[in-house]
């Protein structure tokens, strides 16, 4: 999809009209360029969800994600290791989370991984 501006009607209807497509595709066991389409499905709906997102004033800024790894110390909130720090969603995008600050928090890769697309008190 090219870079235009939507308005956040537009975003809405391209999910819904994105799940319906995905709701439809057949189901068949070895489909390679199926597997390709529903991952480009997936993959422009967590786009149009960001870009949505960000229309709703939920952003963050790399300083800004760098700065809350730092005001923790790199510790993960969940097992407290420190060697490998990334960001994760309280409350993921696929469900209807946002990209702001305030649903966001540390934790380290291994965590991160474990906890996939739940949300995760």
């Amino acid at each position: 999809m090219p870079n235009r501006v939507l308005t956040k009607e537009q975003i809405l209807s391209r999910i819904s009209e994105i799940e319906g497509l995905q709701k439809s595709l057949p189901i068949v066991k070895a489909g390679d360029l199926l597997q390709v389409t529903k991952w480009s499905l997936s993959c422009e709906k967590r786009r149009l969800r960001l870009r949505l997102s960000k229309l709703n004033g939920h952003h963050h800024t790399l300083r800004q994600a760098i700065e809350l790894i730092q005001s923790v110390n790199s510790i993960c909130e969940i097992c407290g290791d420190d060697s490998n720090p990334s960001i994760d969603h309280n409350i993921p995008i696929s469900k209807g989370g946002h990209n702001g600050l305030e649903n966001l928090r540390v934790l380290c890769v291994s965590c991160n991984s474990k906890k996939g697309g739940r949300i995760y008190g």
